[in-house]
């Protein structure tokens, strides 16, 4: 996705990623992103792709352990994301770009 496309493309991936984790984990990427929007004013897939500090913070504050973030991180946002792009392979970087690197994950995503 290049950072020059319009943000009906953040819309759908978006509406992507909540009809996945909805499928298979009811009610908890609306309690996921409620506290998205509490603590940042902006929804958790937003944050994904422009301030994923601030998600990992999100992520820190619910779960306080780093394998149960990156759990959620994983199942909820990178797979439904990397299943669309075909792109399964790049789960682990960028699991540790989002704890290590979060600018050069953002970067990543965009690319």
């Amino acid at each position: 996705m290049k950072k020059s496309e319009p943000r009906e493309i953040l819309k759908e991936v978006e509406k992507y990623i909540q009809r996945y984790v909805r499928s298979r984990f009811s009610g908890m990427y609306e309690s996921l992103n409620l506290s998205c929007l509490a603590l940042s004013g902006k929804t958790c897939v937003d944050l994904l792709f422009n301030n994923p500090l601030d998600l990992r913070s999100v992520l820190e504050t619910r779960y306080s352990d780093k394998y149960s973030l990156l759990l959620v991180l994983g199942q909820f946002f990178l797979k439904p994301l990397l299943i669309k792009l075909d792109m399964l392979e790049a789960e682990d970087e960028l699991k540790s770009l989002f704890l290590y690197n979060p600018d050069e994950f953002r970067d990543k995503l965009l690319e």
